[in-house]
């Protein structure tokens, strides 16, 4: 999960990313993205800074990635707005699989 920013540093995107063992559940795939998100925005409000573009990246467990993003019509910090804009993104994969399930490894 990442999210690009509205500053003049140098400094392009916040983001963090986690490996993990395989998760095929969607409510469990859409709990480990929020938490992600959740520190995303926590590094925002740390570093006073806003981002526009929300980012997805995943790789399954065939180790395939793939990096989905969305671009807001604003500049945002809001957890709530980058959070169901992450999700919209996930369901997004879940559902151009099914009905076989999306096995992630990394978010």
């Amino acid at each position: 999960m990442a999210i690009t920013l509205k500053s003049d540093h140098v400094r392009k995107s916040i983001g963090t990313e986690q490996t993990f063992r395989e998760i095929s559940q969607p409510e469990e795939l859409r709990t480990k993205c929020q938490e992600l998100c959740q520190e995303v925005v926590e590094d925002l409000k740390l570093r006073n800074m806003v981002g526009k573009v929300v980012v997805l990246k995943y790789k399954t467990t065939s180790f395939d990635s793939h990096t989905r993003n969305h671009s807001l019509p604003y500049h945002t910090a809001d957890e709530e707005v980058i959070s169901n804009t992450a999700r919209k993104l996930l369901d997004a994969e879940i559902a151009a699989v099914a009905p076989k399930p999306l096995c992630l490894r990394l978010m």
